[in-house]
Formats: C-alpha cells, structure tokens, sequence
C-alpha cells in the first residue's frame, strides 16, 4: 500500500476481495486497487500493532490496531483504528475480506470490542452469502 505497486497489491487480495474501509466505503478488489496506483489515497505510514491470528483450516482471521497517515488528506483519520481481517490460503495466504471500525477510544472498552466482534460477526456472514450467490 505504501509503495502503491499494482503486481504488488494484486498478488496478496484475492479476487473476491471486499475491503470495507473505517469509513464506511467498500471496494472490490479492482477499486482497492484502483485507488492506490492512481494515487486518489496516498498512505505516508501504516503501524499495526496488538495482532491477534485465529487459522481454521484454509481460512485465518486477523486483528490489529492500526495507525495510518494519509498525505493529502484535509481532516485526520482517527489516532487508531480497529482492523478485522480475513485471509484465505490457496497456495499463498491472500486476503480476502477486511473490516474497520474508526475512532476506538483508550483504554478499550469492552463496548467497542463488542462493537468490533459484531461487525466482524455480520461482515464474514455477509462474504458467505455473496460468495455463495446470495446478494441481498
């Protein structure tokens, strides 16, 4: 993301991609891609930090804090945002779906860990259902 190289990003996202940014934005794996090599988000730094990994199978979820410095950007994004991932091997790990939940405030409250457990909850249900045909 950082050094906005298409081969790059389109190697580590599966095709199936659906990023659904903190700010409420979802893209395909297309636009996720899109919008970095064309430099509409220009990401200066991304720290991630409190990583959690849960493997089933093929199948992995991530969790992590993550701080990100956009250039360009008029208003700051929040200090930290709460990331939920999910990867899927298929010879490589690839990402296949990610989750954000913005302006999380410290020390964590057992509300907003729930509020993350629940998005993360309806985002992976929601992936079933597309990738199994369903679109409602």
């Amino acid at each position: 993301m950082l050094d906005a190289d298409r081969g790059r990003l389109e190697e580590l996202v599966a095709d199936q991609l659906s990023y659904g940014h903190s700010s409420g934005v979802i893209q395909t794996k297309a636009q996720f891609v899109d919008v970095i090599i064309n430099k509409q988000t220009i990401y200066k730094s991304i720290v991630l930090s409190e990583p959690s990994t849960v493997i089933a199978g093929n199948n992995a979820i991530v969790r992590h804090m993550a701080a990100v410095e956009l250039r360009g950007r008029e208003k700051p994004g929040p200090p930290k945002s709460a990331c939920c991932g999910v990867g899927q091997q298929d010879g490589r790990w690839k990402l296949l779906g990610a989750a954000g939940l913005q302006e999380l405030n410290y020390p964590r409250r057992r509300e907003d860990l729930a509020l993350l457990d629940q998005r993360a909850t309806a985002f992976l249900q929601r992936e079933k259902r597309l990738i199994a045909g369903d679109r409602r």
